[in-house]
């Protein structure tokens, strides 16, 4: 078996895609460029396709990651721009394959190498007469070394957990009136990376904003992984 790593982007017509559904869907377009796709011993084989990060129902992306792996012996039974060629033809319009590779044998798994990942989270109908003011509170929040929300499990126990750690920086800036576009650069935290969408929630929550109900658009802009980590 080799490993094939695929760079590819997630536009508006897929939007809402499940991971579960973006699995399939490669799946299937794997199956339909009749390539030779490995699947996993045990009593429930299954293909080996992993993600680096799910991503949300409602975003969409310029940098996402699938690994892929094909039932070959050798990397010299693979033409890449061929690869590349097959399989965009094959998957639907939203998904744009911007780069194909090998991985050497021994490559980590994806979630274990995301250094960052940047965000832009547009919010409309929130209202701020005064950018900078707000912008110093948002400091204020960046500024806390405990930053703690509550959450219910499936059982409906509760559970605290400190959510600063998963991200690095935001910014805010004022697009027009009423709509704020923040920037936000978060952290995986064991391998995960938390909502960015959480984190704005829970900044406006700790300032008492109780505007109209937002609108909430996410655009992950850059997934940024590194071998060395």
């Amino acid at each position: 078996m080799i490993k094939v790593r695929i760079k590819f982007k997630r536009g508006e017509e897929l939007r809402f895609l499940s991971h579960l559904d973006q699995h399939r869907m490669f799946t299937r377009a794997l199956r339909r460029a009749d390539l030779p796709i490995s699947f996993s011993h045990g009593f429930n084989p299954h293909p080996i396709i992993s993600f680096a990060n799910a991503l949300s129902v409602g975003m969409t992306s310029d940098s996402e990651y699938v690994d892929i792996g094909l039932d070959l012996d050798s990397d010299e039974e693979i033409n890449l721009k061929q690869l590349h060629k097959t399989l965009q033809s094959v998957l639907p319009k939203g998904i744009k394959i911007s780069k194909v590779e090998i991985l050497p044998e021994g490559a980590k798994s994806l979630t274990r190498i995301i250094e960052y990942a940047d965000y832009d989270i547009t919010c409309t109908d929130l209202h701020v007469t005064d950018i900078d003011s707000f912008n110093d509170q948002l400091n204020d929040f960046v500024n806390q070394e405990v930053i703690e929300i509550e959450s219910v499990n499936k059982k409906g126990k509760k559970k605290v957990r400190n959510i600063r750690p998963a991200f690095e920086t935001i910014e805010a800036i004022k697009q027009q009136k009423d709509v704020i576009l923040f920037h936000i650069r978060m952290i995986p935290v064991e391998n995960s990376l938390l909502s960015p969408e959480k984190v704005i929630l829970t900044f406006l929550g700790q300032i008492n904003y109780y505007g109209n109900k937002l609108n909430i658009t996410s655009h992950r802009k850059d997934l940024v992984i590194n071998e060395d980590l």
